[in-house]
Formats: C-alpha cells, sequence, structure tokens
C-alpha cells in the first residue's frame, strides 16, 4: 500500500465523491471525513495517538457511522426497488 499524501488525499477525495453521490447531511460527511483522517493517523501513525484522544473520536464517531449504515441501508432498499 502506498502510504504518501497524494494517495492518501485521493482516497479522501473518494470518500468526498461517494457522499456527494448520497446526498448525505454536510455535518455527518465532514464527521465521517474527520473519521477517515483519524484512521488513517491510526493505522500509520498510532505511536503518536493519545488514548484520551482515540477514545474520544471512538464514542463520537461510532454515532456518526451508525447513521451513516442506516443511509446506506435505505439505500440499498431504494436500490432493490
Amino acid at each position: 500500500m502506498d502510504l504518501n499524501p497524494r494517495y492518501i488525499l485521493g482516497r479522501l477525495r473518494e470518500i468526498e465523491r461517494e457522499i456527494d453521490y448520497l446526498e448525505v447531511d454536510q455535518n455527518l460527511a465532514q464527521s465521517f471525513e474527520a473519521l477517515a483522517r483519524f484512521r488513517n493517523r491510526l493505522v500509520h501513525r498510532y505511536w503518536t495517538v493519545d488514548d484520551r484522544v482515540f477514545l474520544e473520536n471512538l464514542r463520537r464517531g461510532l454515532h456518526e457511522f451508525r447513521d451513516f449504515v442506516s443511509l446506506m441501508e435505505r439505500e440499498v432498499q431504494k436500490a432493490r426497488g
């Protein structure tokens, strides 16, 4: 996996395009993008993440992730007809 900044920004742009396509609420979109950035930091620079920051992001992000999953479930149901 390529970990250079261009690759990472490209992946974040892919998430942005999907969010735009699904017409996700802007607040949810921003939260989800922040979670993606945090995930990248956690995976690739875990030693720089404070445990308290990790737990705070996890707790906040879990609610938003559930909202996103609900949105995806609705989209799947619409696609199935």
